[in-house]
């Protein structure tokens, strides 16, 4: 049996970017959840996954609506990914908008990803969600992009090209 401390402590030595996932709830409002989970699976066609929790509600409304978008963050945008790492997902003052293909979308990300919901596999407490991309949009902004390691959030630093 393996430790889940030490589970935790180990992976958290492997930093990785940070995605907002968000789909409508059940009252076509915004629900979502933070995940370090996303890569992309095939260019053609175009999938992606995220791995939610099982028992998120928000995992659960982009499995009963099968739509959803993934969020690249800002280095700016910390606050946002605490906010739907949250079991009580508390919007309040995030900005954010009905995309043309009705999924709920964050305003100011570096990059947004709308998906289909391709497939569902079990990974043990989590979903394998695999979405088919349907719609993109990169912000042309020069920014950092929020990374996660060791429970800390934070941006690159500054690296010169070679």
């Amino acid at each position: 049996m393996v430790d889940q401390t030490l589970y935790r402590s180990v992976l958290g030595q492997f930093a990785t970017g940070v995605v907002v996932v968000t789909a409508a709830d059940g009252d076509g409002g915004l629900t979502g959840l933070t995940v370090n989970a996303f890569s992309a699976v095939s260019l053609d066609p175009p999938l992606i996954m995220v791995c939610p929790q099982k028992t998120s509600v928000s995992c659960q409304h982009i499995v009963k609506h099968k739509k959803f978008a993934v969020h690249i963050l800002t280095s700016s945008q910390a606050e946002t990914a605490w906010a739907f790492a949250k079991r009580d997902v508390d919007i309040g003052d995030i900005a954010w908008h009905m995309s043309d293909s009705g999924i709920p979308v964050l305003n100011d990300c570096l990059a947004i990803i709308e998906c289909l919901l391709w497939e569902i596999y079990e990974g043990g407490d989590h979903h394998i969600l695999v979405g088919e991309v349907i719609h993109m949009e990169s912000s042309s902004a020069e920014q950092q992009p929020l990374m996660f390691h060791r429970g800390t959030m934070s941006s690159l630093p500054h690296l010169e090209a070679i």
